[in-house]
């Protein structure tokens, strides 16, 4: 008999670092038929007793829980999370009664490891998935229960261009990013009239939904010849301490077929997920007169890149990077 399966949203999550874990739910719904759950909008309480805040021992005391009364049998519960400060079951009952509960945490960085320890995951799911490869030995010696691991994953964009002379943009670069890199593109595109697009958010009101600002982005990193990225221990060193994140930023570039130019990950795990060629590694220690050359050198070599990367890949190569395999791994070896 196959089990039923039900995943668990928080309709309150808006931005578009929120598009891909919609779009691993997505994914969960339309592989395994989960009926859905949203979580109730929160108290004003609860949105003081954050969990990050020094009064969140008070949630227990002070906020209701949700009594959870399910009209149907379950088999298999999922609830993903983009990391622990997104975590709200703690505030509701009458999940337990599932067998199979699993719990996906997109982030688990070395400063989120004193709250997952806090919030006594084992109480509440019986398999719990760091998408770090490195972040699970040491979140079991942590926490002192079972971590799995399985890497992120993303879409196809609504348009996958196959050949470089039809893209648009000739460089972009999203997110957290390299200033003097972007600088120098910025001056190279100028001075041979080509587009480059770089965009780094800030804290701001977002009303566009999750879904059309993910698809958005995608459809600007497909029309994107190269796209720059750097690992999170280049970017952000306080935040990776000894781990190699691999996010879902190079998953998004290979399913947009992109060249990248940066900085990959250190972690081993990348060399056995992406192309050797993928990353185009720049040495920071160059001088800008250096780095200029450099970059006019993958611009005149762009055709040959992109086709030693990706020419005569079929539809099954992509289909590794993309969330409805990954929900199949996690099924398959989960038995679920």
């Amino acid at each position: 008999m196959v089990e039923k399966h039900l995943i668990i949203i928080d309709p309150q999550l808006i931005g578009r670092e929120y598009g891909t874990l919609v779009a691993f739910q997505k994914a969960v719904v339309e592989h395994t038929k989960a009926d859905i759950y949203f979580l109730k909008p929160k108290s004003y309480l609860e949105e003081r007793l954050f969990q990050t805040s020094k009064f969140r021992f008070l949630r227990n005391f002070f906020l209701k829980k949700v009594q959870v009364n399910l009209k149907e049998k379950y088999g298999v519960l999922w609830y993903i999370c983009m990391g622990p400060e997104n975590f709200r079951l703690d505030l509701y009952s009458g999940f337990g009664i599932i067998p199979n509960r699993v719990l996906y945490f997109f982030d688990t960085l070395p400063h989120q490891f004193e709250l997952i320890k806090k919030l006594k995951l084992n109480r509440y799911f019986t398999h719990r998935i760091t998408s770090f490869s490195d972040a699970r030995d040491p979140l079991e010696r942590y926490t002192n229960y079972r971590w799995y691991y399985f890497a992120q994953a993303s879409v196809n964009p609504n348009r996958i261009i196959e050949s470089v002379d039809n893209k648009h943009i000739a460089f972009c670069s999203y997110g957290r990013g390299n200033t003097r890199l972007n600088k120098l593109v910025r001056l190279f595109c100028q001075l041979n009239s080509l587009h480059f697009e770089c965009t780094h958010e800030g804290q701001g009101v977002v009303k566009t939904n999750n879904i059309e600002l993910y698809e958005n982005y995608l459809w600007h990193t497909s029309q994107s010849v190269f796209n720059i990225c750097f690992s999170v221990e280049i970017t952000d060193p306080l935040r990776a301490v000894f781990l190699s994140p691999i996010t879902c930023r190079w998953f998004e570039a290979v399913l947009s077929r992109n060249i990248i130019i940066g900085i990959a990950p250190l972690n081993r795990e990348f060399r056995k997920l992406f192309p050797d060629n993928l990353v185009q590694s720049i040495t920071l220690e160059s001088s800008d007169d250096e780095i200029l050359e450099w970059i006019g050198g993958l611009w005149e070599s762009r055709a040959e890149i992109f086709s030693s990367i990706y020419g005569g890949k079929n539809e099954s190569f992509f289909l590794k990077f993309q969330w409805e395999s990954r929900v199949f791994e996690i099924c398959d070896a989960l038995l679920l």
